[in-house]
């Protein structure tokens, strides 16, 4: 509904001022940003401000609930409650023509169209798990994993369950239980404990009252009689399955190697195929009946596990990159610049102004001023070019004249491609992405190995840099408390840092730190975030049929050269939206509709301005973000049901000894690789 009339209860309404205005509660307020509808409440002691709702209330108790009901659970009762009034929607009441269904359908149509994500209904708590990896909420303690004992987690309290999540990760789900002084464990937690120490088996707290289909207690007897303590430990493996399979899963194949007589195992291998082995004489039996199939893998599957493979190439490719490291060091050193002729593409926008990212790149960004630069050193500069599709008209006759100019040319893109055959011609070195052509299926790369390809190669220089003593300025994000002032200490001034000493760092390390980081955030990526990744292309999709194309507020670096510009351009509408730039905020207002499809594409969080703009427009916001932890940027909390891109706060992700702040920012990487992940999945359903 556009607006709900409510009672003054104390869950919506924190207090009462003097001229009737109500301090509404936190929740209240969360649950009212979700769903955009106005509210307005009754006058206190005033039953005739809501008679209808309060005459609803008594038809609702004396016809629906007398006798009193009685039921196991809640599910129960409001299944019973539900089905009475999908019933009465058959009724036409006293003055009416329509049935009560009938007008129903009618109201609908003018209520608003509701979030792509429900609203989480929770209680939100952090905390930290204990020594002995339990979790205390509201006065009970509930098991974690034994692997995540002492650790933050994040505490959400449903009515009848308690989700427990440690970084991006579900780690325990419970039962909520509302005794006192209570203790809820999930014993698979503890397995991997009670390995270790199988005593503990039959007197462990928290396997007691586990109940386990006859066939378990049958194998542990029979393992424990042949095998003394040894088989105890095997009986806690063959419990540890459960960590991997569905119960019925590993009670049938329980069943079938007790009916082989002289069981001795079970063993679970990498592809999920469970084995039976038989003591005497020693057989390895395959349970084929017992292995779970994969699934098909889907699009956005397919695009992440064709990343990793190119991240393999490119880690193939690091002594290339280590030599450029170090020949770029040397131009450097000698009072050349690294810089770029904005030929329209990603890798420019990425390097230049990041978090972790050498401070003095750009031809306009020298350590000292432009007119004290010799043309010695002038003769030293590099241009990075790059290509992320094929070339435009005019870059083939620019590049030659940037050539006769003097300076290095450093090239970027994929040999396969037949058309950028001359341009790599025209440089001095190329750095090969060795994508497809056309680089369409199972989704674009070229941009995104790209972008790591620069990286690694900027790792690559900085660590040339402390194998001679050196250590050039990197950024420190203006999001930090002190970024700017970091900016202002080195920016323009410094060549080399004479504050800190940085041991030298060998060939090849510094690159490969990076692309590890870069694997952990995208696994992570795929293995947390799939599902809403998913459910957000169904939307997206849907609203591709409806005739409506999806408005994409895009802010960073990067976006600008790859939002719109390819297969996306079927569904997505690109539009730069930076909370510091009116203009752009303005140019929103014009180009976004009341009620429309909004995919907000951002770095860290969601500023309150932005989220503001957003309700102003009574947008459905679909939200690819990560967490922030400062006020004016906590509106994504609004959104619980978003794509969390996992990044840390801050961005750069390379620590290196003898230096204050990490170096190499993965966000322009892992949010390209998000929404492409995105896009093929609407692709895919769009096809179907």
């Amino acid at each position: 509904p556009q607006s709900i009339l409510y009672d003054n209860t104390k869950i919506a309404v924190a207090r009462i001022l003097g001229d009737r205005t109500r301090i509404r509660t936190r929740r209240f307020t969360e649950l009212q940003s979700h769903y955009l509808f106005d509210d307005r409440f009754g006058r206190p002691a005033r039953g005739n401000d809501k008679g209808n709702v309060e005459g609803m209330v008594g038809y609702t108790r004396r016809n629906f609930m007398v006798p009193a009901p009685r039921y196991d659970s809640f599910d129960d009762l409001n299944a019973h409650l539900e089905a009475k009034c999908l019933a009465r929607q058959g009724d036409t009441l006293r003055g009416h023509d329509m049935t009560i269904g009938e007008r129903l359908m009618s109201d609908l149509d003018a209520l608003m169209g509701l979030p792509v994500a429900e609203y989480e209904a929770c209680d939100h708590v952090s905390t930290r798990s204990t020594s002995i990896s339990m979790v205390r909420y509201r006065g009970n303690d509930y098991s974690v994993p034994v692997a995540f004992a002492h650790h933050d987690v994040h505490v959400r309290g449903f009515v009848h369950e308690v989700i427990i999540g440690c970084g991006n990760e579900v780690i325990a789900r419970h039962k909520r239980s509302y005794a006192k002084a209570d203790m809820i464990f999930d014993p698979i937690h503890f397995l991997p404990l009670i390995e270790q120490k199988v005593g503990a088996l039959d007197q462990a707290a928290p396997l007691q009252g586990w109940d386990l289909p006859d066939v378990f207690a049958t194998l542990h007897r029979l393992l424990e009689a042949r095998m003394g303590k040894p088989g105890k430990r095997e009986y806690v493996q063959v419990l540890r399955l459960l960590e991997t399979f569905e119960i019925d899963v590993v009670q049938g194949a329980i069943s079938h190697a007790i009916v082989l007589h002289n069981h001795m195992a079970l063993i679970a291998g990498r592809d999920n195929t469970l084995y039976a082995t038989i003591i005497y004489p020693f057989t390895l039996l395959k349970i084929d009946t017992y292995k779970k199939q994969p699934d098909d893998p889907s699009p956005s599957k397919k695009y992440f596990q064709k990343i990793h493979q190119q991240l393999d190439r490119v880690e193939k490719n690091l002594p290339q990159l280590t030599a450029l490291g170090e020949l770029a060091a040397e131009r450097y050193d000698r009072g050349g610049l690294i810089g770029f002729h904005w030929f329209g593409t990603t890798l420019e926008q990425e390097l230049i102004g990041r978090s972790g990212g050498l401070m003095h790149i750009g031809f306009d960004r020298p350590w000292k001023e432009k007119k004290l630069r010799t043309d010695e050193e002038k003769s030293q500069d590099i241009a990075v070019l790059a290509w992320d599709a094929d070339p435009k008209p005019n870059e083939l006759k620019r590049l030659q004249n940037i050539k006769d100019s003097g300076q290095y040319l450093l090239g970027f893109g994929s040999k396969r491609n037949p058309n950028l055959a001359e341009h790599i011609k025209l440089c001095d070195s190329w750095v090969d992405s060795d994508t497809e052509a056309k680089d369409l299926s199972p989704g674009k790369l070229n941009h995104v190995m790209n972008a790591v390809s620069g990286w690694v190669w900027m790792a690559e220089f900085i660590a040339a840099h402390t194998r001679k003593g050196r250590m050039p300025p990197v950024w420190k994000s203006w999001v930090m408390k002190d970024g700017r002032a970091w900016s202002d200490r080195f920016f323009r001034k410094t060549k080399y840092h004479k504050e800190f000493s940085v041991p030298s760092i060998q060939e090849g390390v510094l690159g490969k730190e990076y692309l590890h980081r870069i694997r952990s955030q995208l696994s992570a990526l795929e293995n947390t975030q799939s599902p809403v990744i998913h459910q957000f292309a169904k939307t997206i999709a849907a609203e591709k049929r409806a005739g409506r194309r999806t408005l994409v507020a895009s802010s960073g670096h990067m976006v600008m050269n790859y939002v719109g510009k390819f297969s996306d351009s079927m569904w997505a509408d690109n539009v730069e939206v930076h909370e510091n730039l009116e203009s752009q905020l303005n140019n929103f207002k014009k180009k976004s509709t009341r009620d429309s499809l909004v995919l907000r594409l951002g770095y860290f969080g969601l500023s309150n301005k932005i989220d503001a703009l957003f309700k102003e427009k009574k947008n459905r916001v679909l939200l690819m973000t990560a967490e922030n932890p400062l006020p004016e940027f906590s509106s994504y909390l609004n959104y619980p049901e978003r794509v969390d891109l996992g990044l840390a706060f801050g961005d750069a992700c390379v620590p290196i000894e003898g230096y204050p702040i990490p170096l190499f920012p993965p966000s322009g990487v892992v949010k390209a690789v998000a929404y492409e992940a995105l896009n093929v999945e609407i692709l895919g359903d769009l096809k179907n």
